[in-house]
């Protein structure tokens, strides 16, 4: 069996029994393609005098659920390419989801939301877009993103109390060992079930060298949304994103990062050889958080012997296997550093 064989498995598992499983998927876009601004008809020697402002892209595609297709965009060089960018986006991501399935409207899960940093509040300058966009097509910012009163009547959920999230997750990441494939994104898995956010956590991993077609299929599409047009600033950039997708994709801003590594560096034990399996799955065998490998898709599941991802109570003990984890606080957020040494 291939891993995407077991990828596909996944999402039909999520797309059939949606109140049992949620697969998505987590995978970043191309950055030459992502900067702003964006002018096709200004003259070539006047555009060297314009500062390229890159911006990092995730995608993530959400199987068989609501909503399908969510972007999260950021400036790139504000924040390292590291697990706790990638931790952030997906805690984001799966707080979005209990929120959207409580009553939250559309337009909500967009990108109106408080800017954090003097930076955000330049970048999400809504006057900015009511001149480069709206008034060129006559709408409201409400009428642009709820382009119908059908649509903005669906957009509420029937159900008024946040909904838990399923009790087994599958996250599809990119096999990089330096963003995701790591002891901090193994402790983030581990610690959702622990929480009992979730009962299993599965994340796997394509081969090296293996890309996703699904969503380099949405980055497609928000290239060719942008084909030909002046994109002129973040919210022009995050409306293209948005109506790249027939059933619309919504985007979020990361506006700060969770120093999630620090938050939890000293109740982890000291882990080797996760660079070699091609999935993890973590559950809890009674009180104890665990961890199982998968070294090749055609194997079985392995699990790791006499030992869970967080420190002992008493390590010494032989019977005393409590573990401590971190404070239940969230980790200390970092806002952005300058891009410029």
């Amino acid at each position: 069996m291939s891993g995407r064989t077991v990828y596909y498995t996944h999402k039909e598992l999520s797309s059939t029994n949606p109140n049992l499983y949620l697969s998505f998927i987590h995978d970043a876009m191309d950055h030459s393609k992502t900067v702003i601004p964006r002018l096709t008809d200004k003259v070539k020697s006047l555009m060297g005098q314009v500062q390229p402002f890159p911006l990092k892209v995730v995608g993530i595609l959400n199987h068989g659920h609501e909503p399908g297709v969510v972007a999260h965009v950021s400036v790139s060089g504000l924040w390292p390419s590291d697990p706790n960018y990638t931790i952030t986006s997906i805690a984001k991501q799966l707080r979005d989801y209990e929120n959207y399935h409580s009553g939250s409207k559309t337009g909500d899960l967009a990108f109106r939301e408080p800017a954090s940093h003097e930076l955000f509040r330049a970048l999400l300058d809504e006057d900015v877009f009511n001149t480069t966009v709206l008034r060129k097509v006559g709408k409201t910012y409400e009428e642009f993103f709820r382009t119908t009163e059908e649509e903005a009547s669906s957009s509420t959920r029937s159900d008024s109390t946040t909904r838990m999230l399923p009790p087994n997750l599958y996250i599809q990441l990119d096999n990089s060992s330096k963003d995701n494939k790591n002891w901090p994104m193994m402790a983030f898995c581990s610690e959702l079930v622990a929480r009992g956010c979730c009962k299993t956590v599965t994340m796997s991993f394509l081969m090296v060298g293996h890309t996703h077609e699904d969503v380099d299929a949405f980055f497609s599409k928000v290239n060719a949304a942008q084909g030909g047009k002046n994109i002129e600033s973040l919210l022009h950039f995050l409306a293209e994103v948005f109506h790249a997708q027939n059933s619309k994709a919504y985007p979020r801003v990361i506006q700060e990062v969770a120093d999630y590594k620090k938050h939890v560096e000293n109740h982890v034990v000291h882990i080797s050889g996760q660079s070699s399996p091609v999935a993890f799955r973590f559950y809890m065998r009674g009180n104890i958080p665990s961890y199982q490998v998968h070294e090749n898709y055609g194997g079985r599941w392995i699990r790791v012997h006499g030992r869970s991802m967080w420190r002992r109570s008493d390590p010494e003990s032989e019977s005393d296997f409590n573990v401590v984890l971190p404070p239940r606080q969230d980790p200390v957020a970092k806002g952005p550093r300058s891009p410029h040494p």
